[in-house]
This record gives structure tokens, C-alpha cells and sequence, in this order.
């Protein structure tokens, strides 16, 4: 967000590259992670080390394909972005050398904890979505899309926290649902002002809404009646996760804290006050510092 769009072109690794920050910058993850996503930061420093700076490297790099989208000026070149992710990956994992600090110290975290490089490479395709302007096709596609976008940065964190491939499956897919849509419901009024609609299609045209008035701002009866049904789905996927977390060991508690403020986001995005196509649903830090850490010192979310 916020970000200066690329000037019309394309651009080669050197241009990509030169507005990367130096590697050795070795405070450059740590504060892209407590600047762009508070919950998650806040939530890995309840990790131990060296598990606490893999958690960081791998939002790092989630953060770095999420604000694609707003740092372009057409699609393509966010392709091509992205491409760069998708093609800088692998040679770094295997060398141990990256130009850049968050593919540098995402290679490492891959090598370190043996990560799966396929979970990587969905999550960058999965990403090309916020290119589109286009409506999600469905429920099962935003699902299919949470999955790989939040459900792999939950399966990965679990890895990087001893988890063991396979396990926790269902706590993964409800957490992925429960906070992927929260998400979406307050990213709605900036995604729409950028020409993106992540709210599904069958969700859409069940309520008669055109995406031209998801695009154009406006608020209507409809579409609070189709956020409404939204934030059922996401009540119903958190009250799935939630006795599944309970059971979670206490050592792979941080990868699931992000979703300690789900209900209280759950609760603004339900104000009537609230405009939900012009404003974004915001809780006071301190009280998302204190859901988080409570959920951690009790097993209860």
C-alpha cells in the first residue's frame, strides 16, 4: 500500500533489484513484519530461537507477493514480479547466496527447516489473483486461494515450529478460512479502491450485486446482507478451529496467534456504523497484543 507504481515498461532483474534494501540490512525483516502485519510480528515473538527470525523471514516474504499488486502499474509487470520470486527461489536455496534480504534469509529458512519448495511456488501463483480485475469465481475458489495464500503460511509456520507434515490438517484449513476471510472484509474498502474484488462471484450474484458497486464504493443494503454471509462462513470456520487449537502443543502455538483478534475483528466489521466499501475495521493494538498473548499463555482462543 502506498507504494509508487512502476513506470510503464518492463523491468529487468537490475531495476528490480536496485530497489531492494542491502542485504546485510539484518533489521529489514523484523521491521517490514511489525510495520505490515503487527499480529503475525507480535505473534512470532512468542517463538524461541531461531524459529522466532524463520517465522519473520517466511511473513517477509508473504508481505513481498502481497503488495505486488500495489506497487505496478499494469498486470503484467506484476507477472513478471512475481516470475522473479518464482525463478530467484530455488538457485538460492541451493547456492545459500540471495541479492535480496528476504529471498536471502527465506532460502535459508527453506534449507534450515527442509521446507517444501512447492508450498512456495503456490503461494507466488496463488498471488497472481490480486493482479486480476476480475471477481473470485466462487466460494470453493476464494477457499482453494486461502489455502494457498494463509493455509500455507499456517502449514510452514507449524513446520519452522517442529510440526510434522500432515498434522493439524482440519485446525489448518478452518484457522486459513477463519482468518483469510476476516482479512478480506477489511482489506475491502483499499482492494475495491484498487480495482480488486476477492468477494466471490455465486456470493455476489446471490445478493444481485454488480461488481461495478463493489468498485465504485458504494454501500448498500445488498452488500452488507453479502458481508453478512461472509462473516458467518468466517464465524463458522473459526468455531471449527478453535476446540482444535485448544489441543494444539503449546510449542506450535505462535504459527495460529495471528488469529487470537478474529472475533473482535469479526465484531467491528459487524458495527452498523461502519461503511464497509469506504472503511477499514481497526481495533486498538494494545487489545490485539493482549488477545494474542492470552492465547498463547492459556491454549484458549
Amino acid at each position: 500500500m502506498g507504494q509508487q507504481a512502476d513506470k510503464v515498461g518492463t523491468p529487468s532483474a537490475v531495476d528490480f533489484m536496485a530497489e531492494a534494501v542491502p542485504v546485510e540490512d539484518t533489521d529489514h525483516i523484523r521491521d517490514l513484519v511489525r510495520s505490515s502485519d503487527q499480529d503475525r510480528y507480535w505473534s512470532a515473538l512468542f517463538a524461541p530461537e531461531p524459529a522466532r527470525q524463520s517465522l519473520l523471514a517466511l511473513y517477509a516474504f508473504a508481505i513481498e507477493l502481497s503488495r505486488i499488486p500495489d506497487r505496478v502499474s499494469e498486470p503484467q509487470l506484476g507477472r513478471i514480479r512475481l516470475q522473479w520470486w518464482r525463478d530467484a527461489l530455488a538457485p538460492a536455496v541451493t547456492s545459500g547466496e540471495g541479492n535480496h534480504p528476504v529471498l536471502a534469509a527465506m532460502a535459508e529458512v527453506v534449507r534450515r527447516h527442509t521446507l517444501p519448495l512447492s508450498e512456495l511456488d503456490a503461494m507466488i501463483e496463488a498471488h497472481e489473483f490480486g493482479l486480476s480485475d476480475e471477481p473470485m469465481q466462487d466460494r470453493a475458489k476464494l477457499r482453494s486461494y486461502l489455502d494457498a495464500t494463509t493455509g500455507a503460511q499456517l502449514r510452514l509456520a507449524s513446520a519452522i515450529l517442529g510440526g510434522r507434515p500432515g498434522e493439524h490438517e482440519r485446525l489448518i484449513a478452518a484457522a486459513a478460512a477463519a482468518y483469510g476471510l476476516s482479512a478480506l472484509m477489511r482489506a475491502l474498502p483499499h482492494d475495491a479502491a484498487h480495482g480488486r474484488i476477492f468477494l466471490p462471484g455465486d456470493l455476489l450474484a446471490a445478493h444481485g450485486l454488480h461488481p461495478n458497486v463493489i468498485l465504485s464504493g458504494t454501500d448498500n443494503a445488498d452488500l452488507r446482507a453479502a458481508l453478512r454471509d461472509l462473516r458467518a462462513d468466517t464465524v463458522q470456520a473459526f468455531e471449527q478451529m478453535r476446540p482444535l487449537f485448544a489441543k494444539l502443543p503449546r510449542a506450535l502455538r505462535p504459527a495460529f496467534l495471528p488469529l487470537s483478534p478474529v472475533p473482535a475483528y469479526i465484531q467491528a466489521l459487524a458495527s452498523p456504523e461502519l461503511n464497509p466499501i469506504r472503511q477499514m475495521a481497526q481495533l486498538n493494538p494494545l487489545r490485539r497484543y493482549a488477545l494474542i498473548w492470552r492465547s498463547y499463555l492459556t491454549g484458549h482462543i
